[in-house]
């Protein structure tokens, strides 16, 4: 492809915006969306809990030092 950058990393690129409802750890929207979201999860505080033990699985699985590259 002639003047497009093509993609030098091993990682795939995301072709679709991320469905913060599938996962509970990513997001995409707008800042309305976002608002809803946060108010949904005052009123659950359940998912509230399982979201941020997703995330804080998602961060010692992909950003730990045994991954690091010194």
């Amino acid at each position: 492809m002639e003047g497009a950058q093509q993609n030098q990393s091993s990682q795939p690129m995301p072709c679709n915006p991320i469905n913060n409802f599938s996962n509970g750890v990513a997001g995409y929207g707008n800042p309305e969306s976002t608002a809803w979201y946060i108010n949904y999860l005052t009123d659950d505080l359940g998912l509230a809990k399982e979201m941020e033990r997703n995330g804080r699985k998602l961060v010692e699985t992909k950003h730990n030092w045994d991954r690091m590259i010194l």
